[in-house]
């Protein structure tokens, strides 16, 4: 199979080599929620994903700002995608939204809303960004309950998620 990096020995590696010409689809990261995390209501709240799974050029801060930061020389276009998922609780709106630089503006939001049922809804989505060397995203939550609720956070279930992975031929 053309792309794969064989080991002499009748069987690939699992790695995985861009095509000639193609380049490499990196950085590209992907961290989820370890555990569950409360947030207030009716207020933007960064949700902290502090479990690495992929970090290509380590440029996930996972324990301090739980931001992306693109590399110098790595501006260009970045398939996005996360999800945030409640922790049981219903009759409420969850908006999950991505926010370039701090930006009180929010780039893009999921919305979730439950009618009257404690659930484990989620709400998600992917975009494209165009992001410069230097930008950074992060992940919120905003929920109207009016008392703090949990965002449910697991390894396992992977249920709160934040990723992206650099673009190339576009």
């Amino acid at each position: 199979m053309s792309g794969i990096i064989g080991d002499n020995q009748g069987r690939s590696s699992g790695l995985v080599k861009a095509a000639a010409g193609g380049g490499n689809n990196t950085p590209a990261f992907f961290a989820v929620l370890g555990s569950n995390q409360t947030i207030a209501a009716s207020t933007d709240v960064k949700i902290e994903v502090d479990t690495e799974e992929l970090d290509t050029d380590s440029s996930y801060d996972s324990s301090t700002n739980y931001r992306f930061t693109v590399p110098n020389g790595e501006g260009g276009k970045y398939l996005v995608c996360f999800q945030i998922r409640r922790g049981g609780w219903g009759s409420n709106r969850l908006i999950a939204m991505v926010k370039v630089n701090g930006s009180g503006e929010n780039l893009v939001t999921a919305e979730d809303e439950c009618s009257g049922i404690n659930d484990y809804a989620s709400a998600g989505t992917g975009l494209i960004l165009s992001l410069d060397a230097d930008d950074y995203i992060e992940l919120y939550a905003n929920q109207n309950s009016g008392g703090e609720k949990e965002i449910f956070g697991s390894t396992t279930d992977r249920g709160t998620y934040f990723g992206a992975v650099k673009l190339i031929g576009v």
